[in-house]
């Protein structure tokens, strides 16, 4: 079951807190607009969000009749490892 709607609101969480950082690091938190500085200042909230929509998704996942938790493991492990590998050896070289 995909909650397309969760998936949405997650992945402007995620968004919010790239935003949030890129503001950090590039600015000092200085916008010259109120949405820019609220964003800024208040970016981390979208750390909460996605972590608690993240949790509900991997629970309506992981409860699913038709999987058990080994099959729910080792098929999250074959989606992040790749693209986990994949940017580590990027930072490297």
């Amino acid at each position: 079951m995909k909650i397309t709607s969760l998936q949405i609101l997650r992945g402007g969480a995620a968004w919010l807190v790239v935003y949030h950082h890129y503001m950090q690091m590039f600015y000092n938190f200085e916008s010259e607009s109120k949405l820019g500085h609220l964003i800024g200042w208040k970016g981390n909230v979208g750390v909460d969000i996605f972590f608690v929509l993240s949790g509900f998704v991997m629970y309506l996942c992981a409860t699913r009749p038709y999987t058990n938790g080994w099959e729910f493991f080792i098929k999250r492990l074959f989606r992040v490892l790749p693209a986990y590998w994949f940017y580590t050896f990027i930072l490297l070289y």
